[in-house]
């Protein structure tokens, strides 16, 4: 706690969020920027006990709202998730935009803080952690201020908006793999996705899933996104348009049979075969297309470990949408490597409906 409360003396250097921040210095600010360090640095006030759940938060922050004189604003100074624990593995509830800010409701735990965000439109209200080194003291808002939001992302788009890339602007990456063949080494790669916490997406056939549902079935529980790779894995250059139908709808009941919950309306196309026909047909069946920005190369019969690490951390950029399968052993050994490059250089590991955005 002693290291947190000297990062907040330096916190007036750092917060830089003009507009949002620059209006909320008041003469009070300074006592509301020594109590946080107080808060930081001490245990829990008396009214804060019983904080540790998040109804109890929620209470704290109701006692906090009768009492205004121990009521503790933050806003981040640059962009920010919002945790749901202080612990180094924590799920982000959401990424939030500069400015944002927050009530605080209890003491700072591995140098984080316990808030409640009232919410904007992509990240709903709630209680969670945010980093101490992303946020500022400020006064208490005004009854007249807004949480802000993203501006719209500027997506890389083909025909009929095809997805190849995201928001050039934003260090966000899609892992994406595809299942439509053996299952191989698919229960090591979804090991190295949950050890740090990455979320990504999985284009499925629908056959693959009738084959495998417990693999399906974990990809699902450990919060992953399901997308639709069709049925059977054909070439729909060689479908009539009924067909194609059948394929897409096919697949999406055995991918949710054996899921037990709903897909993402996104498909990829086999073999990456596509034109303006198979895209119009999609699009009427409720899908979007979606392509990739670079092929990690792993489904090639020369591929190895460091062929497809090298491929991924050379050929990434902001908004990339990485194609890789889930059965070869070289994609997930070189995973835990791939993701822990990304991550050294700065990027947000995130579902292709993520990197989408609202």
């Amino acid at each position: 706690m002693k290291a947190l409360a000297a990062r907040i003396l330096i916190w007036t250097a750092l917060v830089a969020v003009a507009p949002l921040l620059a209006a909320c210095e008041t003469p009070t600010l300074a006592s509301e920027r020594a109590a946080i360090v107080d808060m930081l640095g001490a245990p829990a006030a008396p009214h804060l006990e019983g904080a540790a759940t998040s109804g109890g938060r929620r209470q704290a922050a109701t006692e906090l709202d009768q009492d205004e004189a121990r009521q503790f604003w933050v806003a981040n100074h640059t962009q920010a998730a919002l945790w749901d624990s202080p612990d180094t593995d924590a799920d982000s509830l959401g990424r939030l935009p500069p400015g944002s800010y927050f009530l605080v409701i209890g003491s700072g735990e591995a140098e984080r803080l316990p808030v409640t965000f009232s919410g904007n439109s992509t990240t709903r209200s709630a209680d969670g952690w945010i980093d101490v080194a992303a946020i500022g003291p400020i006064s208490k808002p005004d009854a007249t201020w807004t949480q802000p939001d993203w501006p719209p992302r500027r997506l890389v788009l083909g025909q009929r908006g095809e997805l190849i890339r995201g928001d050039p602007a934003l260090p966000l990456i899609a892992l994406t793999f595809d299942a439509g063949a053996g299952a191989g080494t698919v229960g090591e790669l979804l090991n190295a996705l949950r050890d740090r916490s990455v979320r990504a997406t999985f284009f499925v056939a629908g056959a693959f899933a009738d084959r495998y549902p417990d693999v399906i079935r974990r990809i699902a529980t450990e919060g992953h996104e399901l997308a639709n790779h069709s049925y059977s894995h054909p070439d729909f250059r060689s479908l009539t348009e009924e067909q194609m139908r059948v394929e897409l709808r096919r697949a999406t009941i055995s991918i949710e049979s054996a899921a037990g919950t709903g897909i993402a309306p996104l498909w990829r196309p086999p073999f990456g075969s596509r034109d303006e026909r198979i895209l119009r047909v999609v699009e009427e069946e409720g899908f979007r297309s979606v392509f990739w920005t670079f092929d990690s190369g792993d489904w090639l019969e020369t591929a190895t470990t460091e062929g497809v690490l090298a491929t991924d951390l050379s050929k990434s950029v902001p908004g990339a949408v990485v194609v890789h399968h889930v059965s070869p052993t070289a994609t997930a050994r070189a995973m835990p490597r791939i993701i822990d490059g990304l991550l050294t250089r700065g990027y947000e590991l995130v579902t292709v409906s993520q990197l989408i955005g609202p």
